[in-house]
């Protein structure tokens, strides 16, 4: 079943705002029709041992290309005909 919305979160390190963020995410959603992708801009905290197994979409970069390019990037992993882009502070 293709979802009916992409979430893209671009990150950098906060590893307790993305793991908070997604949580809630899964809580108030139907299974299946949100697809989560994470764009993790570089980040040297927790996130890259941890934040592949809780999204639909891992998207790692090297380094931290900023907020707009990590949009651009999970954009591309997008499935559904509607994306959202969020802050994992939200």
């Amino acid at each position: 079943m293709k979802p009916l919305v992409s979430i893209v979160i671009p990150v950098f390190n906060r590893w307790a705002l993305t793991r908070a963020c997604i949580a809630s995410i899964r809580k108030t959603s139907a299974r299946g029709q949100v697809q989560v992708i994470l764009v993790d801009n570089g980040s040297k905290d927790q996130t890259p041992a941890e934040a592949p197994a809780l999204v639909d979409e891992y998207v790692p970069l090297e380094t931290n290309q900023g907020f707009a390019w990590g949009c651009n990037f999970g954009l591309l992993a997008a499935a559904a005909p509607v994306v959202l882009f969020l802050n994992n502070d939200t």
